[in-house]
């Protein structure tokens, strides 16, 4: 409802802008009648057409006139809290200013960087217009405008769309909650208001939508209230979606608060567990602990993981548990082992020292489907390099030829590694100059160890080049590698 302004204000507030216009200062005139003087006390009518002039609105916005159509929008907006809709006028005015909304939004986009508080006001009237003749796409398209424009929703937009329900409108306040990112950005005291009166009204509040406040929490750092929506979702049927389990509970562990962690994913249904829940409950227990959560779930016909499983065995060995990890890795089913688990199940026995267990473990993945990797061959590459079982390690080089396997930077790393330990400077030069032909940039651990040897050998014109390498392939700083540099430059200072 448009309220009642007194002649000589209006008049003045009028004159003031358009002094220099007298034309226009008489044809917006136009848009605000006086009335009686007993009705000086009473908001206008929105039905009295006298009242606002939408035609002179329309026309002005139609011919482009900025000036006229702003001051009208900005009139519009003031009156906006008491504005009252005649759904058959306005429906003709919302089909109009929707042939005209390209300039519309731009006089509004203008109006609000002088004004934002216009701004937001008038997104909301078209909203409400749109509401009021139930044009839910128009409506919708509102909405995205007011979130481009970092002007709303406000919350005048929930307090229409609570008013459409309360109106009967239920399947359009459906429509509007259903295909809009609305409930995202609602102001979270406000939330249970907005749904018990949608709900109260016939409109359907569902999982999506409490998630939707939930996710604005977790995200929002307010972890507190977040856990009270959790509780309230639980008792009254919805269901929280995992992401808010586990946003909460990494905010637990990553504040320390371990202990807090584990009750909280112990306190959820089982039906509200997943994988990920899962491997959060499993990095706040001690490796022994993890260890056997992995058997309980087993006994009770939940079946780890394949991440659960690595996680848990990379934990035992991190440990020194390798006997524990080795009886773990054993009984893991073959339907849940993948590349990554017969990798893991390779380092395993290589940790325990059963080498030639582990290259055995390479024909029984590929007999199962998994045809090794890089990584398969690296880990038991690097244990015979370790154990000085240079034969081994060569062997292995062929078969990675032979099954077609292109070396990576890490493989043509242990490649020139083995030839230094072998005391073969040549071929190991001979390798690294094929690697970088074939544009694979070496890491420190290859400059690292290729210059020590040149420094053992006293060949001090290679280690010169490679030390020249660090720079020409931008090698990160390395502490090891650094202090090769420092050895190289103080054996050549010793050397002159």
């Amino acid at each position: 409802m448009l309220p009642f302004m007194l002649k000589h204000k209006v008049t003045g507030i009028l004159v003031n802008s358009f002094i220099s216009d007298p034309l226009r200062l008489f044809s917006i005139s136009k848009c605000l009648k006086s009335r009686t003087h007993e009705d000086h006390t009473k908001p206008l009518s929105g039905t009295n057409p006298e009242v606002f002039n939408y035609n002179l609105l329309l026309k002005s916005i139609r011919d482009e006139d900025e000036a006229t159509s702003k001051e009208l929008l900005r009139i519009l907006a003031q009156q906006q809290k008491h504005l009252q809709v005649d759904r058959k006028e306005f429906k003709k005015f919302t089909k109009h200013i929707g042939d005209l909304l390209p300039i519309t939004d731009r006089y509004i986009v203008t109006l609000s960087e002088d004004e934002p508080h216009i701004g937001s006001q008038l997104w909301d009237i078209i909203f409400r217009i749109c509401c009021e003749v139930e044009n839910d796409q128009r409506a919708l398209v509102t909405l995205k405008n007011m979130r481009a424009a970092q002007m709303g929703p406000t919350k005048e937009t929930f307090i229409n769309i609570m008013r459409m329900s309360k109106n009967g409108r239920t399947k359009f306040t459906q429509k509007i909650i259903d295909n809009s990112s609305l409930v995202s950005v609602i102001d979270p005291p406000f939330t249970n208001l907005f749904f018990n009166t949608l709900s109260n009204n016939r409109v359907k509040i569902k999982d999506v939508h409490w998630n939707a406040v939930l996710n604005k929490y977790c995200v929002d750092g307010d972890f507190e209230n977040a856990q009270i929506i959790v509780k309230y979702m639980s008792q009254s049927g919805y269901a929280p979606q995992p992401f808010a389990h586990s946003q909460i509970m990494n905010f637990y562990k990553q504040s320390g608060k371990l202990k807090e962690c584990r009750e909280y994913f112990e306190n959820l249904p089982n039906k509200q567990k997943n994988d990920n829940l899962y491997m959060f409950y499993l990095k706040t227990l001690s490796t022994a602990e993890a260890v056997d959560h992995l058997d309980t779930m087993n006994e009770s016909g939940r079946m780890p993981s394949n991440a659960m499983y690595t996680y848990v065995i990379n934990e035992c060995l991190d440990a020194n548990m390798v006997k524990k990890a080795q009886t773990l890795v054993n009984s893991i089913p073959d339907n849940v082992m993948n590349i990554v688990l017969w990798n893991v199940k390779i380092k395993v026995y290589c940790a325990s020292s059963l080498t030639q267990q582990a290259i055995e473990i390479l024909d029984e993945m590929a007999s199962k489907g998994c045809h090794p990797n890089n990584i398969s061959f690296t880990v038991i590459i690097r244990k015979c390099i370790s154990g000085k079982r240079f034969d081994v390690a060569h062997q292995m080089f062929e078969r990675l030829s032979k099954q077609g396997i292109e070396l990576d930077g890490v493989l043509w790393s242990h490649l020139i590694l083995l030839h230094c330990r072998q005391n073969s400077l040549e071929d190991a030069l001979r390798v690294y100059n094929k690697m970088i032909k074939k544009h694979i940039k070496p890491n420190s651990m290859t400059l690292t160890f290729m210059i020590n040897h040149c420094i053992s050998h006293s060949r001090l014109d290679i280690a010169e080049k490679l030390v020249n390498d660090i720079k020409k392939f931008r090698i990160r700083d390395d502490e090891k590698l650094n202090r090769s540099v420092d050895e190289f430059y103080l054996t050549l200072q010793n050397k002159s």
